[in-house]
């Protein structure tokens, strides 16, 4: 059976012992972390909060009021200001704090968290994963992962992660774009098992000098600092990390468009599938299309698990806790009108879906 598993950040919250931070505690995590604190203070933050928001960043008080500011909303008026000013410092900034947040926030956990058993658990050869975190954790628990610069052993049984380095990365997808196979037909292309990172990740950067021959194209490195160059241009290269806004660059970056394309197709053709800690934000219309394919006209699923503690709330009443319509229905909004009619299952977190129990009824 063709399973998709979709990973957000809540999966990551829950693999790291919650050292990784989420959109809506990113200011509070950096606040109360001794090696980013400073980041708050420093000249060019405090120029693109300030320039941002309505906030004076003067006093702790004032540093507190970040602690209830989601970061992409802040992302998505940096993006806005970047296409009015034609200036995209401000969104730069934001990038690179991101970036050094989850590489400083990684450093106490071990390696592949907590996603070991989850991958053993789901993985075999007709299963993709499709994640929006830019972390590395699920990348360390699969169990072909080569860090950058190490990409060399004994082939594994899974090759997942090699097709996230043909797919999403310069580092060996040269051939998939210039290579001379014909074009699959539409009735008969079947999506081979990938991993895809829609969002970019840590462990990559892309040079953004539009005259090199290396333009926008990512690869992989051991660790994303400040002193690193393009090998031709020479120009500081930056985190490829997509921006969680409403206009992704997606026609931008060819990677993550082709990422996207295939990450649609896969869900097209899965029989299930399954999202773990992703919210789908009202406003993420990107996301909203893709898993559109779930109940599109040449989809295949057959049974759509949501695993997220959102997907649940005590129900005065009862006294026990149901499902969240509201939030379940973000997934399949279409589920009345879907024939045959997709089965929909809601867990309040991953261990319950391991003993298969759900929240109540969903259809």
């Amino acid at each position: 059976m063709a399973r998709v598993v979709i990973i957000g950040a809540g999966a990551s919250i829950d693999a790291s012992d919650s050292r990784l931070p989420g959109a809506t505690n990113f200011f509070r995590c950096i606040r109360n972390h001794a090696e980013l604190s400073y980041e708050l203070k420093s000249k060019d933050m405090r120029d693109t909060l300030t320039s941002l928001l309505p906030l004076s960043l003067d006093s702790p008080a004032s540093l507190k009021a970040l602690d209830k500011v989601n970061v992409e909303d802040i992302f998505t008026l940096a993006s806005l200001k970047a296409e009015m000013d034609l200036d995209d410092k401000h969104l730069s900034r934001l990038t690179e704090l991101i970036r050094k947040t989850i590489v400083t926030c990684s450093k106490g956990v071990k390696k592949g968290g907590h996603y070991s058993p989850f991958v053993e658990h789901m993985l075999d050869n007709r299963t993709s994963f499709i994640s929006f975190n830019w972390d590395i954790l699920l990348d360390e628990a699969l169990p072909d992962y080569r860090a950058p610069g190490d990409e060399y052993g004994p082939n594994p049984a899974s090759d997942l992660h090699s097709e996230y380095r043909r797919i999403c990365t310069a580092d060996a997808s040269q051939e998939s774009f210039f290579g001379d196979r014909p074009p699959p037909q539409q009735d008969s292309f079947v999506a081979k098992p990938a991993y895809l990172k829609l969002h970019g990740s840590i462990d990559a950067v892309v040079c953004k000098n539009q005259h090199c021959k290396n333009y926008l194209l990512p690869f992989r490195v051991p660790y994303c600092g400040s002193s690193l160059y393009c090998q031709d241009c020479y120009e500081k290269v930056a985190p490829f990390l997509v921006p969680p806004v409403q206009n992704k660059p997606i026609r931008q970056f060819h990677h993550i468009r082709r990422t996207w394309m295939l990450a649609s197709k896969l869900i097209q053709q899965a029989e299930e599938v399954i999202v773990r800690g992703y919210s789908l934000p009202p406003t993420d219309h990107w996301s909203r299309w893709l898993l559109g394919h779930i109940w599109g006209q040449e989809a295949r699923c057959r049974k759509l698990v949501i695993i997220n503690p959102e997907a649940a709330f005590l129900s005065p009443k009862k006294k026990i806790k149901v499902p969240n319509m509201g939030f379940v229905e973000r997934f399949h909004p279409w589920r009345n009108l879907s024939t045959p009619q997709i089965k929909v299952e809601a867990y309040e977190f991953y261990d319950l879906y391991v003993k298969r129990e759900a929240i109540g009824q969903v259809d």
